[in-house]
């Protein structure tokens, strides 16, 4: 009998971990940082658990089941891991479409779809938290069906008016769906079970139809040569660099010579060790049960270590001996740029979300690695100043070596939080910058004086303005929209206040060395004197500034025939 590969996709938060609790009878969703899976998982599911959970289903379908086992890969849900779901997605004999049925379709869930389509994998959608509906009841049912008879008019009500609503989006993205049980034709039609993780409602419906469609449908075919899906690459203390992987097909042995993707080319390398995953069991750190083996047989979950090399995540690996060696390993890599920031983070699957967070900011990578930061991490970084630690531990003396060269270490041990974190670093960093260049020479800016607020006539004349674009600053000088010199800003006061400077939108009072009805007039507008230097350094910086600032500017340019 044979194992088919399952992966559960979705939005952040839509329930892909729970389901697999509800089968294993687990917590492992809620010992997540903030309740959201960081990383790729992987569990195998024993027909004999399966038979446990659904064993009156499977005789009431009368279904003969002819599978070993279903192996899960439970993908985080946040849109940054796109690139490890597709190619999960690409292995998948089936996928589990997670949708919460308050939320409906989001982000993440069109993203998954569209996936779905790309790779042509038959999917089914699991819609979750159907608990959470008004008026619920936990009643013991065999199947949904029962259950949603035995439900109050009000649960009804709004049940069908979400699925109605949820059936409607997913037809406007070019798919027919409906519930499981109304279905005659599963080549055209997406099945939806509903289900509730927390009381195991619509869990046996799920396994049951699962089994059903993948021995109807066929197994994806595998190919005859010896092929490896890494999915993630962990530190192990005691072992090195492992790779938790699925044994795609044939039979791989410790010692056997191994075709990958690593660090950019393609290796060759032999098997160190293996270690196959228990059933029941999960790949992710303080949750896996392994044992070693000396040779394992697809299709099943195995930490894999190579003598030399670590693969890269999200490929496959095949028998050195293979004649599509070449095929199969033809894909493309990230690039780095010097300027870039330093990832380094506990697993390839943290990489990768941080990978594309960077990426939708426009911000560039100069080095990734898994594991702590080391001296020649900091130096890598030494472009952008930056460093990410996503979970891993920074030595005092490397943080130290870090502020020495003037990089700045951003850790903690949720992604999210991380890029919080990083976003108002640069927006500070980016102020400073500013702040410092406004001391190195003149930022543009348009005044108007205002009518009745001549409070001295005489050198300096004192008088209020109102700031209409740009910034003005103590020192600046004044010139005229006709281009005549008119003084230089001695003093900026708010509500009696001195202050260094004042923005658009202000309005202050302010001394300059100027004499009222010679070189001024109520209601003049009056702009800050602009060097060529000064307005080189300024282009070179305008897409941080201010729109107004752009205007100031091109008006200056104007009046100084720039």
């Amino acid at each position: 009998m044979e194992s088919a590969v399952c992966v559960l996709l979705g939005h952040a938060d839509a329930g892909k971990t729970s389901i697999l609790d509800a089968i294993r009878q687990t917590l492992f969703a809620y010992k997540e940082s903030g309740g959201l899976t960081q990383g790729i998982g992987a569990t195998e599911i024993p027909i004999e658990k399966i038979n446990q959970i659904a064993k009156d289903l499977i005789e009431k379908m009368n279904i003969k089941v002819k599978l070993n086992s279903l192996i899960f890969i439970d993908s985080p849900g946040h849109e940054s891991f796109i690139t490890l779901r597709e190619k999960g997605a690409s292995v998948a004999d089936l996928t589990i479409l997670v949708i919460d049925i308050n939320e409906g379709l989001q982000a993440q869930t069109k993203e998954s779809l569209n996936v779905l389509r790309k790779y042509k994998t038959p999917f089914i959608i699991a819609l979750t938290k159907i608990d959470t509906i008004p008026g619920y009841i936990n009643v013991k049912s065999s199947d949904f069906k029962e259950f949603i008879e035995n439900q109050s008019q009000k649960f009804q009500n709004y049940f069908y008016s979400r699925l109605y609503q949820i059936e409607g989006e997913i037809s406007e993205l070019g798919f027919k769906s409906d519930l499981y049980y109304q279905i005659s034709d599963f080549s055209k039609t997406v099945a939806i079970v509903p289900v509730s993780s927390k009381d195991k409602v619509g869990i046996a419906d799920l396994l049951v139809l699962m089994i059903g469609l993948i021995q109807k449908y066929k197994l994806n075919e595998r190919p005859n040569d010896n092929r490896i899906f890494f999915l993630e690459n962990r530190n192990e203390k005691g072992i090195g660099i492992v790779t938790d992987s699925i044994i795609y097909s044939g039979v791989v042995k410790v010692g056997d010579k191994m075709s990958f993707v690593s660090e950019g080319k393609i290796v060759e390398d032999s098997i160190k060790s293996i270690f196959r995953l228990e059933p029941l069991s999960e790949t992710r750190e303080h949750f896996g049960k392994f044992q070693s083996v000396e040779e394992i047989e697809a299709n099943a979950v195995a930490r894999i270590s190579f003598r030399k090399y670590s693969p890269t995540p999200g490929t496959f690996g095949v028998s050195s001996s293979s004649k599509l060696k070449e095929e199969v390993l033809n894909i493309s890599l990230p690039k780095y740029d010097n300027n870039g920031v330093c990832i380094n983070a506990d697993t390839v699957g943290s990489i990768e979300a941080l990978r594309r967070l960077l990426e939708s900011r426009n911000i560039s990578i100069a080095k990734e690695k898994i594991g702590p930061p080391s001296k020649e991490d900091v130096l890598a970084a030494l472009g952008s100043k930056i460093i990410i630690a996503f979970n891993v531990d920074v030595d005092k003396e490397i943080y130290k070596y870090a502020l020495d060269k003037g990089c700045y270490i951003i850790e903690g041990k949720s992604i999210y939080k991380i890029v919080e974190d990083l976003d108002k670093f640069l927006e500070e960093r980016e102020k400073n910058e500013i702040k410092a260049l406004m001391n190195s020479f003149t930022f543009p800016g348009e005044i108007k004086v205002l009518e009745g607020f001549i409070f001295r006539k005489s050198k300096p004349a004192i008088f209020g303005v109102r700031v209409l674009n740009g910034i003005i600053k103590k020192n600046y000088t004044l010139i005229h929209e006709n281009g005549r010199i008119v003084g230089t800003i001695e003093d900026i006061q708010d509500n009696k206040k001195s202050i260094d400077f004042a923005s658009k939108g202000m309005e202050v009072a302010i001394s300059v060395d100027a004499q009222f009805g010679k070189d001024f007039l109520e209601g003049d507008l009056l702009y800050n004197k602009l060097s060529l230097e000064s307005i080189i350094k300024i282009e070179e910086i305008l897409d941080k500034l201010p729109s107004d600032y752009k205007e100031a500017l091109e008006k200056t340019k104007k009046i100084l025939k720039l």
